[in-house]
């Protein structure tokens, strides 16, 4: 999977964004591309905490049996520089006809020479029942300098009881090129 993406931040917290992507998803063994847009707020707040609220839309091209597009609303409170605590809910995950809410936490700690490192991990639900709970995790390095983010991100999901949008248990590797337009 690789992926670009071009943000912008306004100094009120306001920002926007889209990202392109390609990936091998699913049950559908083509190649599919995507485009995200994304919008949102973001706070600070006091003691180095902060709180994100956001909305994005995702569409999926591809030969698709059906569509997999979906929107998703997010919350994300930042207890410090480097640990964050988020949920997200979507009404229709991939056109599926079930909706999600996921619930995870990410450490995110930045080193001097614009290197960092991202592990994340938690759950999603997906439909009407305990038996539909997707557990994943992430991990990856990156470097930022200036307005540029390059990231290498490792991807584990674990779906023993699912078999909703996903094939059996999955990992998959992202290349991620982001620019900060500011």
């Amino acid at each position: 999977m690789a992926g670009i993406s071009v943000n912008w931040d306004h100094r009120s917290g306001a920002f926007l964004g889209i990202d392109g992507f390609s990936a091998e998803e699913g049950p559908v063994p083509d190649r599919s591309r995507g485009l995200r847009g994304y919008l949102g707020v973001f706070r600070e707040l006091e003691n180095n905490r902060a709180v994100e609220f956001s909305i994005a839309h995702t569409e999926f091209s591809g030969d698709f049996p059906e569509s997999w597009d979906y929107t998703e609303a997010r919350a994300d409170l930042h207890l410090s520089g480097t640990l964050s605590l988020s949920t997200a809910y979507s009404p229709d995950l991939q056109g599926r006809g079930a909706s999600s809410l996921a619930v995870f936490a990410s450490w995110l700690p930045r080193f001097q020479n614009g290197g960092f490192l991202q592990l994340s991990g938690g759950s999603t639900w997906l439909g009407d029942d305990e038996e539909s709970w997707v557990n994943f995790g992430e991990a990856g390095v990156g470097y930022s300098r200036g307005r540029w983010n390059v990231r290498l991100m490792h991807h584990l999901i674990d779906n023993r009881s699912v078999r909703l949008f996903l094939a059996e248990g999955r990992n998959s590797t992202t290349l991620r090129i982001d620019y900060q337009l500011r």
